[in-house]
């Protein structure tokens, strides 16, 4: 089911989805609320800028430049270490790094998976380009309501064995491209 990001865990709350997963850091606010998997990945946030515009990911190249991130991201954070930057909610990451494609902004920070599928399943590699990434890397999970751990159980066992197939490997290759192309 397609859900808006900050419904997500809410509507686990409300007993509308068994599991959430939308490229969720683990913190320990949410693991106070919420049954956390074993990460599924590590992730940092991408800087996208527009190809050839020169522009770089420091303090005094993003003062009073607009940022593109999606509302109710972590992505939030990262931005707000650039003091004088000017942020900009959008939806959804899409949203976000197509602003900085049509002008609307000159920075995107999203997710380095995000910005990855993003660069690799559309022409957007062709016009916008990663200008630099958060140092700090998050653990990507799974959640699920408290108490329901044995539901998590369930999903650590068989990402584990998805892992040990090789498969999950094929995966991030076919959705996310040479994420090592992306950095």
């Amino acid at each position: 089911m397609n859900t808006p990001f900050d419904e997500l865990l809410p509507g686990l709350n409300h007993k509308k989805y068994d599991i959430a997963m939308n490229n969720f850091s683990k913190t320990k606010a949410r693991s106070i609320d919420y049954a956390a998997s074993d990460s599924y990945a590590k992730a940092a946030f991408s800087i996208v800028a527009k190809k050839g515009s020169n522009l770089k990911a420091d303090i005094d190249s993003m003062n009073g430049r607009k940022v593109a991130i999606k509302k109710g991201a972590s992505a939030e954070r990262v931005a707000k270490s650039f003091p004088g930057s000017i942020i900009v909610e959008y939806p959804e990451n899409a949203s976000a790094l197509h602003a900085v494609e049509t002008g609307e902004a000159d920075y995107a920070i999203c997710g380095n998976l995000t910005t990855a599928y993003y660069m690799t399943h559309s022409d957007s590699d062709k016009c916008l380009e990663v200008v630099g990434h958060s140092e700090r890397q998050d653990d990507l999970v799974v959640y699920a309501e408290k108490g329901n751990e044995e539901l998590i159980k369930k999903f650590n066992v068989a990402l584990s064995d998805y892992k040990k197939s090789g498969e999950y490997k094929r995966l991030i290759k076919f959705y996310f491209g040479d994420i090592e192309k992306q950095s």
